[in-house]
């Protein structure tokens, strides 16, 4: 019987090579670490026998999509709120990801929960946002123009001011092991890399992807900009067979920012949140700016008072 020889590396690593799928990988990651954080800051006041008035209650997922993220963090016993934000409204019709089952609406939780629907653009500055406990920011900032990351930072970092923010993006350089690279060799890649639909982006709606080293470059900026916070990375997302040794890193690399000291800032001088690239207008209060739209609200375990829409 004759056999024939294959190439392994003519055919390409689809995404389902992964198990569970990145995404899973992403939503389970990102569900267990808040989880430990939780645990976390209940024991250091048990053993340092102290009151403290912080305890991880709320998260606000920035670029929600379809709320699948919402779908795991509710199981969370400790959480009382979950703000979800995207700019496609389509993506919150016909939603269930979030929509309580009857026993979900009535059965006591440890904490009563509600999850928000809002659509508004992450760049844009909220006060229902502000001082949210967790930032999640899934595979979103490659969707952002990267003009236009530094209204996202400055959204985040300086005026929402959460104790953590947790950002995961694509690794660019393990797209060589997903055979995106479509022949092109290195000096090619290198200079289309800044193109919209770049067949060497994982997604055709990506504006960029960074680096391992470009991501960091990008994390240790906002650090310098934002001393109150401290960051270490880590990721998700490994094909073991084609990189044993980890030359290449995880395919999804996850950034976990830390508030560290207070970064009191109480006035914003743009409607918009941006902060600058117009002419200065009248400098207003941060509590009073309200830029998203709020599309429903649903509610998990005891019965809430519907007037109740801040985090307390």
């Amino acid at each position: 019987m004759s056999t024939t020889n294959v190439n392994e590396d003519y055919f390409p690593v689809k995404r389902s090579s992964f198990r569970p799928p990145l995404s899973v990988q992403r939503y389970q990651y990102v569900c267990n670490l808040i989880r430990r954080m939780s645990e976390h800051h209940n024991q250091q006041q048990q053993q340092q026998s102290i009151e403290s008035s912080f305890k991880i209650e709320s998260v606000a997922d920035l670029g929600s999509g379809h709320c699948r993220l919402a779908w795991y963090l509710k199981q969370l016993q400790f959480l009382r709120y979950i703000r979800c934000l995207d700019l496609n409204e389509n993506c919150f019709e016909g939603n269930t990801y979030v929509v309580p089952s009857t026993e979900e609406r009535f059965t006591n939780r440890l904490k009563p929960l509600q999850i928000e629907l809002y659509q508004g653009d992450v760049r844009q500055y909220d006060s229902r946002f502000r001082h949210v406990d967790i930032v999640t920011c899934i595979e979103l900032i490659e969707h952002l123009p990267s003009d236009t990351l530094d209204s996202f930072v400055m959204n985040v970092f300086q005026f929402i001011q959460p104790h953590y923010c947790i950002i995961t993006t694509p690794n660019f350089d393990y797209n060589h092991l997903c055979r995106l690279n479509n022949g092109y060799n290195d000096q090619q890649q290198q200079q289309s890399r800044d193109h919209y639909h770049n067949p060497l982006y994982r997604d055709s709606d990506h504006y960029f992807e960074f680096t391992r080293d470009e991501f960091k470059q990008w994390c240790n900026q906002i650090k310098e900009k934002y001393p109150c916070y401290t960051y270490r990375l880590s990721g998700v997302g490994r094909l073991r067979s084609l990189d044993p040794d980890m030359n290449l890193g995880y395919a999804t690399q996850i950034a976990i920012f830390q508030r560290t000291t207070n970064n009191n800032n109480n006035h914003i001088v743009d409607d918009n949140g941006d902060n600058g690239d117009g002419q200065q207008q009248q400098s207003k209060s941060i509590e009073s700016i309200q830029n998203y739209q709020h599309i429903r609200t649903h509610y998990f375990g005891q019965l809430w008072s519907r007037s109740n829409h801040r985090f307390s």
